[in-house]
């Protein structure tokens, strides 16, 4: 071989090789990393337990690779594993435990032996962000079991809550079986209540109720009803009606009614007790019926006399009613108690002054007016009206005229002038005789006369007057000197 040919063939190997080795980093890269399978932002719910995958690779990875998982920063309470991981390289998981408390968990993979290379990814970083997750929970208000009556009506009611705070949310609503319902939708009042109305029937046997969260489906509420045949129901008085009591007093006997069912005394029953008309208090407003489907109450009379009118009604039926007539009774008296038939002289006032006591049941009563008139007589009174005092007692004086001769007083109760219960007036009675100023007297004495000076006497007077008149005035004395 000529030089210039070997000259030539050294240099187009030496072209070959630098074209080989600038052509080398465009095709290859001769190193060992790891890289995540996925996003390395994650977000979870406190109590998570989260699975990262990533894997080791490389165009000079060899036989084995380790790698750890450790916590950069936790505020949530949790935990990693497996804390360190030596294999062949390839797919590996690690697992992120969230804690129980909200907050930001940054987790980092990181390759310590096996891997190399430049560029070369030796550390992968997971950011967690953790709130506490939302139970979207619904719930029955009253019992999800129970029967109902053919033709009636009953409020079905759920109640929602988002972590026990009520939630603002939609009801979906379905039925099935013998009941219709009034929305197949109603939305969460304030408290989280959603109400819908079911009508019971036609007809009778199983129905389904159901009630869901738009928001989550998953957990619907179920209601069982069976529906009933209708019930015949009653209310009677049994006893109480008709009874009489003086005002501010108990009725004697309790007003007493009886529930029946399809025929049978129904037990449990709410009866409410009301006031229709008159003046009263019941004893009890509610009250339910005994195993023998008997309910009572009893009743306080008030201050005012009159019919009063008590009504019973079924709380299941408010449409089924019955009444009582009771009557309060109030007995008015007004009497003489001091100063009847006096006598004085003309044109002077009577010794004591006429005095009235004033009764309501028996029983004195203060603030009654009573007013005084003279029917007959020439009088005048001290003061022509007047009002009882505690004890029910009231009175007036009296001036006489002129004129002698009976005079009659009358005392009246102004609180009932004119109703049947009022009483009959009191007359007093005060009468007046002339003086006969034609007379003349007959008398004789005898005296007595002792030592020292003393003496005693007596003296009997007799008077006569032309009118019939007469008087006999005896005087007894002694006299002495000093």
């Amino acid at each position: 071989m000529t030089s210039s040919a070997l000259l030539g063939r050294c240099v187009r190997l030496l072209f070959l090789a630098a074209v080989a080795l600038l052509a080398q980093p465009a095709f290859a890269t001769i190193n060992c990393e790891i890289t995540p399978d996925s996003v390395t932002t994650l977000i979870a719910n406190t109590g998570d337990n989260l699975s990262v995958g990533y894997t080791v690779g490389g165009g000079g990875c060899g036989s084995e690779a380790t790698t750890t998982t450790t916590i950069i920063t936790d505020t949530t309470g949790g935990n990693v594993s497996p804390p360190s991981e030596s294999t062949v390289p390839g797919s590996r998981i690690s697992f992120i435990n969230v804690g129980p408390v909200a907050g930001t968990m940054v987790v980092r993979i990181e390759c310590t032996s096996g891997c190399f290379g430049s560029p070369a990814n030796l550390t992968i970083d997971y950011t967690v962000t953790a709130t506490v997750p939302v139970s979207l929970n619904l719930g029955a208000v009253g019992p999800t079991t129970f029967n109902a009556e053919q033709g009636t009506t009953r409020n079905i009611q759920v109640i929602a809550d988002d972590n026990g705070v009520p939630a603002g949310t939609t009801i979906l609503w379905s039925a099935s079986g013998p009941v219709s319902l009034s929305s197949t939708s109603t939305n969460t009042n304030a408290a989280g209540v959603g109400t819908v109305v079911a009508t019971f029937g036609p007809g009778t046997g199983p129905a389904s109720i159901f009630a869901a969260r738009v928001d989550n489906t998953d957990s619907p509420v179920n209601f069982a009803i069976t529906v009933t045949p209708p019930i015949a129901r009653t209310i009677g008085a049994v006893s109480g009606n008709g009874q009489t009591a003086p005002t501010n007093s108990p009725l004697p006997n309790p007003l007493v009614v009886e529930a029946i069912d399809n025929g049978l005394p129904a037990p449990g029953i709410g009866i409410a007790w009301s006031i229709v008309s008159g003046d009263a208090t019941l004893v009890s407003p509610t009250s339910p019926t005994d195993t023998s489907g008997r309910a009572q109450t009893g009743l306080l009379f008030g201050a005012n006399p009159g019919p009063v009118v008590v009504r019973a009604t079924r709380i299941d039926e408010p449409t089924i009613q019955t009444a009582f007539t009771v009557t309060s009774t109030l007995v008015r008296t007004l009497s003489a108690l001091s100063g009847n038939n006096q006598n004085a002289p003309t044109q002077s006032p009577l010794p004591n002054p006429l005095v009235v006591e004033a009764r309501n049941n028996g029983s004195a009563i203060a603030g009654i007016g009573i007013t005084w008139s003279v029917v007959s007589g020439d009088a005048t009174l001290v003061a022509p009206t007047a009002t009882t005092d505690t004890s029910g007692r009231a009175q007036t004086g009296l001036l006489l005229g002129a004129t002698p001769g009976a005079i009659v007083v009358r005392a009246r109760r102004s609180d009932d002038p004119v109703s049947t219960l009022d009483f009959n007036a009191t007359r007093f009675s005060i009468e007046g005789e002339p003086i006969d100023s034609s007379f003349f007297r007959i008398g004789g004495g005898l005296s007595v006369l002792f030592a020292g000076g003393r003496s005693g006497f007596v003296y009997v007077e007799r008077v006569v007057g032309k009118s019939g008149f007469t008087q006999t005035n005896l005087a007894l004395g002694i006299r002495g000197e000093f």
